[in-house]
């Protein structure tokens, strides 16, 4: 800061440079780097404490929401594998069903189908 800005600020005379250095108020505040610090009024530095604190919880709830995206995305993934396991073994079965003449053979790949609970009995 200015020295003079400095005597200014304090209040103090500055003698003869009175008449010829006539700052107006908003350069001498602009010369005084920790405004900020020395402010009466603390709501400047209060809302950008409060600006800091909501950026960092955006930035940690945006860490959170990324990250349960992603678990819901490997779970379909996983999901949709194990749909198409099903679908294939289903297939492998018809097939095979579908092959066979015998209603007794049928029979027994149905019962089984019913005990692993890869079928539900019609009613």
């Amino acid at each position: 800061m200015k020295p003079i800005n400095v005597e200014i600020t304090m209040g103090h005379s500055i003698g003869i440079s009175a008449s010829y250095y006539k700052p107006t108020e908003s350069e001498v505040l602009k010369d005084l780097r920790a405004i900020d610090l020395l402010t009466v009024s603390n709501d400047s530095i209060s809302l950008k404490k409060q600006v800091g604190e909501l950026q960092q919880k955006s930035k940690d709830n945006e860490y959170i929401i990324r990250g349960k995206m992603q678990e819901r995305d490997e779970e379909m993934r996983s999901l949709s594998a194990q749909l198409h396991l099903m679908q294939s073994q289903m297939q492998t079965i018809l097939s095979i069903m579908s092959q066979t003449d015998s209603q007794d053979i049928k029979k027994q790949i149905a019962e089984q189908l019913i005990q692993l609970r890869l079928y539900k009995a019609a009613d």
